[in-house]
């Protein structure tokens, strides 16, 4: 039978070793507190008690207990800060998105006034070459068009 103090020690332990492989795995992530009043202040105490086969109580009142709160706090300050980074780099992304869709907007919009002024050039062309005809059949039956000058 082992005493009170031996089996704390061998919590401790546990909890330094579970701390290790965090931070050497990099994936304490998962198990940040997300929700509820607690949120982003530390891990999931339930989850790692059930995990390590200890009380939370034991968790809070061990000799190690101060050292899960300094990996709690660090590891939230990085989830955190990544979160931020996240955050700021989708609002990026929004904007790029946002800035071609406007592109695209303005695009489609030339392409429409580019089909538009092709179409107008050519009723235009059509008729310059009516035009061109008339002209070119008055001079050959040698009959100024209306309202020429003499000087030109």
């Amino acid at each position: 039978m082992t005493s009170k103090q031996d089996r704390s020690k061998e919590i401790a332990k546990q909890v330094r070793d579970w701390i290790r492989d965090r931070d050497e795995r990099g994936d304490f992530d998962s198990w940040i507190q997300t929700v509820g009043p607690t949120a982003f202040r530390g891990v999931k105490r339930n989850k790692l008690a059930t995990n390590l086969n200890v009380s939370t109580t034991a968790l809070n009142e061990n000799e190690s207990s101060h050292e899960l709160r300094a990996a709690e706090y660090r590891w939230c300050r990085d989830y955190l800060q990544r979160l931020e980074t996240s955050k700021s780099a989708n609002a990026d992304l929004s904007s790029a998105r946002d800035g071609d869709k406007r592109s695209r907007r303005c695009v489609s919009s030339f392409e429409s006034t580019n089909s538009e002024l092709k179409t107008e050039n050519r009723i235009l062309r059509t008729r310059l070459a009516k035009w061109e005809a008339i002209e070119k059949l008055l001079q050959e039956t040698a009959r100024a068009p209306r309202g020429s000058s003499k000087d030109e």
